[in-house]
Order: C-alpha cells, then structure tokens, then sequence
C-alpha cells in the first residue's frame, strides 16, 4: 500500500469538528521547515491563497489538495492534510460533489480512521463511474486494511482489467493475506518483470513483495527491499525506509538499521521515535525522554485540532518510548478493531509479550487461521508467548 494517492496512516483533521488551534504564544514553534522544502511551501502557500478567493473553484480545490496531501505525506507536516481537508468545506453537505473532490474526502476520511464515511463516499462515486480506478483502489485499501479481503479483491480485479502491473500490487496483498502468498509472490515477480514504466505503481509492487517476502522467510527479501528503495519515487518513502530499517534490526543489524532512518532522525513520527528507541534502548535515556516529549507534544496538537486517536501510534510510543507494556497492549487492542493488518498484529503480539499477556493474543490467533495467514514474524511472537507461559506454568 505505497501508492502517493492512498496515503495510508495519515494524521488528518475531521471536517467541522474543531475549533482552529492557537499556540499559546508568538514563540511556540509549530514548524521547521528544512531549506530544500521552501520553495515547495511557497508554492502550496500561493496555491492556497488563490483557493481563498475562489473557494467554489472545484479544479483549484482538487489541485491544492492533492498537493498538501503529497506534501504531507514527504515531510510528516499533519497541518497540511486539515488545509487539504480546508480546501473541501465548500462541499461539506452539498449533494453535487465531484467526483474527484469525493474520492479525496474519502482519503482523507480513510486515513483519519473514519472508514464508514470513506466507503460512503467511494461508494456513491463507483455506483456512478464504476471503471473510477482511484475510487476502487481507495476502496480496495480499505477493505484489505479492515480484513475484508474478498471485496478488496474484487475491486484490485477492475483496476487489473486496465492497469496491469497496478491491479496485481493491489492484489497482492489481500491475496497474500487469505491463504495465497505465494501465487501473490509469484504473481508480482512475473509482472515485474513484464512490466515497463508506470514506476509509481512499480514502487508500489517492488514494496509489497519485500513485505510478503519478509513474512514468509524467503532469503532474497534484503534484495528486494534494496530494489525498492532504488525505484524512482522511494527517497521521499519514509514508510518504506522505516519498514526495511525494521528488518535490519530483526536481523541484529543495528548500526545499518540507524543508518537507513538517519534521514527521518528529525521527524516526530511515532514510527521514527518508537524505532529509535528499539534501536538505543536504555542507552540514551536522556535522548528517549526528549522524544517521549516531542511524541506527547504531537499527540496532544493532534487532540488539540480534533484529530481523531490513533491507537496505533500511541501504542507503539507507549510499548517502545514509553515503555508501559500494559497500556501498550490496551492501545493495540483498541487499534486491532478498527484495523487489522500484519503490522497491526505484530504490535498486539509484541505487547502481549512484553505485558506477559497470552490470552490476548487471541483475536490475532483468530485472525490468522480464519485467513490462512502466513507470517513467520507473528509465528515466533506466538512462540515466544507460549515459553514464556510454559515458564510461568514450571514455575508455579
């Protein structure tokens, strides 16, 4: 799920549900915006600007809004998603509503965790363009992202019927995550090789088969993260970056683990953070507290706007930088019934372990022989849960 237009787990501000945030003083830094970025932020600030004077401007809208969200998405800046979301109030409620603008509301409504209002939305725009490729990805990423992989699959199968190489990176993964990883594997090894051009989707298709590689085991998984993050389009991939910085560090490779999210060092993400600390551990106590600081900052400006809670960040800031394993395994728990995907589950999982807690590792465990899930990472946190009950149990 790498595409630039599904932006998965964006931090967004809902519509009209919140009051404009003001910083307590003219000193309070909201924002350091690094030189190579300016230009970029002048362009969004003009495009904003002109927005203002033409808000019904249905072609600037979807413009600027797609830009803030780009934007957004490179720099981890979440003022710019509530100014994309900005730019679509003048649609909040009416009953013609382009089609674009609603595909748009949809992402953002999907990466604020409002799934039902997503699907209204994407819905509304297949029922009147069925062939609406965007929509039907959106779609898909939602589906698979809440563990409804046959309808996700239904809609990868339109996308495939024009884009090939696309269709097969969305397939992959509700594929992969229903009893057929490997022919998902297979699949997208074939079209990769078939395929020319179009090199956002074959991104996206290279990052899918390093993650379903590293779930099954398979010994070329470090090439395929390295062909990945040499696409065209990967640099700004923080996500990617991150996710193949995590499998170094499974591997015991800490330095070149640090090395590979040095980039993002300055970020106040809680994928960066709770990486770091995995990385440090109590080795820079002094430096975990400045990020355990700048993380509540963030969630509390998050609040502060009417952002909606995402349990999963603060679960893992709350297992890896806050070190509270019991209110990490709540938080995981509670992020668990909204979304359910492997990374999802490892975080229950390694809660559950570092909280001692076995018995919660249940839904995962359900989720996993219902689907015919093949994980080898889920499979040694469950092993590593049942020693330590079988410990417990010698013990007593």
């Amino acid at each position: 799920m790498r595409l630039a237009f599904l932006l998965v787990s964006l931090l967004l501000l809902p519509a009209g549900h919140a009051a404009t945030y003001l910083p307590e003083s003219d000193d309070t830094v909201l924002l350091r915006v690094a030189p190579s970025e300016a230009s970029a932020v002048q362009r969004l600030r003009q495009m904003r600007a002109a927005l203002a004077d033409a808000p019904e401007d249905a072609e600037a809208a979807t413009a600027f809004a797609q830009a803030a969200i780009t934007y957004a998405r490179r720099t981890q800046d979440p003022r710019w998603y509530g100014y994309a979301e900005g730019a679509l109030q003048h649609w909040q409620g009416a009953e013609a509503v382009p089609a674009e603008l609603r595909v748009l509301r949809a992402t953002l409504a999907q990466h604020d965790h409002r799934f039902a209002a997503a699907l209204q939305d994407l819905d509304h725009v297949l029922r009147e363009q069925p062939q609406h490729l965007q929509a039907r990805l959106t779609r898909a990423v939602i589906h698979s992202v809440q563990g409804r992989y046959a309808q996700a699959i239904t809609d990868c199968q339109v996308v495939r019927r024009y884009r090939v190489l696309m269709g097969t990176a969305c397939l992959a993964t509700p594929r992969s995550l229903s009893g057929e990883a490997e022919p998902a594997l297979r699949s997208l090894q074939t079209h990769l090789m078939l395929s020319e051009g179009d090199a956002e989707a074959r991104l996206w298709a290279h990052s899918v088969r390093a993650d379903i590689g590293w779930r099954l085991g398979k010994a070329e998984t470090e090439e395929w993260f390295r062909e990945a993050l040499a696409s065209p389009g990967a640099s700004h991939d923080m996500a990617l970056h991150l996710q193949f910085a995590d499998f170094l560090l499974s591997q015991g490779r800490e330095a070149e683990a640090a090395e590979i999210a040095r980039p993002w060092e300055g970020s106040n993400d809680g994928l960066i953070l709770s990486l770091r600390a995995r990385l440090h551990g109590g080795a820079e106590d002094a430096r975990i507290e400045q990020d355990r600081r700048r993380l509540e900052a963030r969630l509390e400006a998050e609040r502060a706007r009417g952002g909606a809670r995402h349990f999963g960040t603060e679960a893992a800031a709350a297992l890896h930088v806050w070190r509270e394993p019991e209110r990490a395994l709540w938080l995981a728990q509670r992020n668990w019934a909204t979304q359910k995907t492997p990374a999802d589950a490892r975080l229950l999982l390694r809660a559950a372990v570092a909280s001692r807690q076995a018995e919660a590792t249940a839904p995962v465990r359900q989720w996993m022989r219902e689907n015919g899930v093949q994980d080898q990472r889920l499979e040694a946190l469950l092993a590593q849960l049942g020693q330590t009950a079988t410990r417990r149990a010698d013990g007593a």
